[in-house]
């Protein structure tokens, strides 16, 4: 098996490293034994038919045009950490958060990174996400309904993406 420790990826365009994106996660589903039920039993599933369950969570429960963190959007999470816990409820496995922030992308949803929320004001001070933001479990997501391009809110794009250790991280 290829050593996942030293494998780099750079990508041209943001669909060319939305595709990369998905390739590591369907991976990652595929190593981490899943999906299983909370009862034990294994369930026979393909990993990208449990990336179609996530993509298809999302696009059934995240439908407000408000940002995920701010009341009005009347969610009972914030972020993409949160939702997941949800998604995991609803499917009975287990959902990691990378595969869930891609799921949203996915979904047609618009994302930000959850580090710029200006709490005061509520509102986001984020230019945009990187890919490797992505891929990356301890960064929380913001998402909202939206008809953006994840061309408008995806940046950096050629910065090279590295496997470690059941995450991904920026070299």
């Amino acid at each position: 098996m290829e050593n996942k420790l030293s494998t780099f990826i750079e990508v041209k365009s943001i669909n060319e490293g939305l595709e990369e994106c998905k390739k590591l996660v369907l991976e990652n589903i595929k190593t981490s034994n899943c999906p299983v039920h909370w009862d034990g039993t294994v369930r026979e599933i393909s990993p990208e038919e449990q990336f179609d369950n996530i993509v298809n969570w999302c696009k059934e429960n995240i439908k407000s045009p408000v940002w995920s963190h701010q009341d009005s959007a009347k969610y009972t999470w914030h972020t993409s950490y949160g939702a997941k816990h949800r998604c995991e409820s609803k499917l009975k496995c287990y959902v990691a958060n990378n595969w869930m922030k891609l799921a949203m992308i996915y979904a047609g949803l618009e994302v930000a990174n959850g580090y710029f929320i200006n709490y005061e004001t509520g509102r986001l001070d984020s230019t945009g996400i990187r890919l490797d933001e992505i891929l990356t479990n301890t960064v929380n997501f913001v998402c909202r309904k939206s008809k953006k391009d994840p061309e408008k809110f995806i940046i950096n794009i050629t910065k090279p993406i590295k496997y470690c250790g059941g995450d991904y991280v920026e070299d």
